[in-house]
This record gives structure tokens, C-alpha cells and sequence, in this order.
């Protein structure tokens, strides 16, 4: 019974302990949350929004993944000890995938163009020639 009890409050202390810690974000995820930083900051950029507190557009992007900005502090904390990732490797890879999209988009709009182009070719009637 003293046993059952032991185990039972060593369990509850783990859980509190736990609990207390703020998580640590994924690198999948936090490349994520770079990536929409990115675009954020080019939405203000590009519109003249210069925000007095830059964590007031952070913590939405945050948000929509579940974490908190104390979490993100502490991730941020725990990739700079740590020797095997480091945050511009991160960085990179968002860049890497805002750069993709960006090929996607000039895509669209190459194809976009030339559907254009065709439409002004095809209905374009001369009235008068000289």
C-alpha cells in the first residue's frame, strides 16, 4: 500500500515538474513559424506598418501553431547550446521554401499572361486599317 502511494506522489511530482517547463517547437514547425514571419514582415514592410512591439504580430503567427512566445524564447534559447542545429540553418530552409513558392507563383502569373495574350490575339478586331 505504502508502495502504491509512493509511486502514485513520484508520478504526480513528474507531472507538476513537467507541466511548469514550456514546450520545445519542433524544427519542422519552427521553420514554419519563420516562414510566416517572413511574409509578415514583408505585408508591414511593403504597407509602411512599423509596429511599437514586433511580438504583437508574432503572437498570432504563434498562436496558430500552438505555442507561446515564452516557448519560443526558450527554443531559441535551447537551439543556441545546442552544437548540432543552429538557427540560421533553420532560417535557411525557410528561405528555401518562400523561394519555392515564389517559383510557383511566377508560374501562375507566366501562365496567367499568355492566357491574357491569347484572349486580346483571339477578340481583337481591326475597325479600320490604313
Amino acid at each position: 500500500m505504502k508502495a502504491s502511494k509512493i509511486i502514485a506522489l513520484l508520478a504526480t511530482l513528474l507531472v507538476a515538474a513537467c507541466s511548469g517547463r514550456a514546450k520545445v517547437i519542433p524544427d519542422d514547425v519552427l521553420v514554419n513559424i519563420f516562414h510566416d514571419a517572413f511574409i509578415a514582415n514583408a505585408y508591414l514592410s511593403k504597407q509602411g506598418i512599423m509596429p511599437n512591439d514586433s511580438l504583437i504580430i508574432y503572437e498570432p503567427i504563434l498562436e496558430k501553431y500552438g505555442y507561446t512566445v515564452d516557448e519560443f524564447r526558450e527554443t531559441l534559447q535551447e537551439l543556441s547550446q545546442r552544437k548540432s542545429a543552429r538557427v540560421s540553418d533553420l532560417l535557411t530552409k525557410a528561405s528555401e521554401l518562400l523561394d519555392e513558392e515564389a517559383a510557383i507563383e511566377r508560374h501562375r502569373l507566366a501562365i496567367l499572361d499568355t492566357i491574357d495574350n491569347i484572349a486580346k490575339r483571339e477578340y481583337t478586331r481591326t475597325i479600320y486599317h490604313d
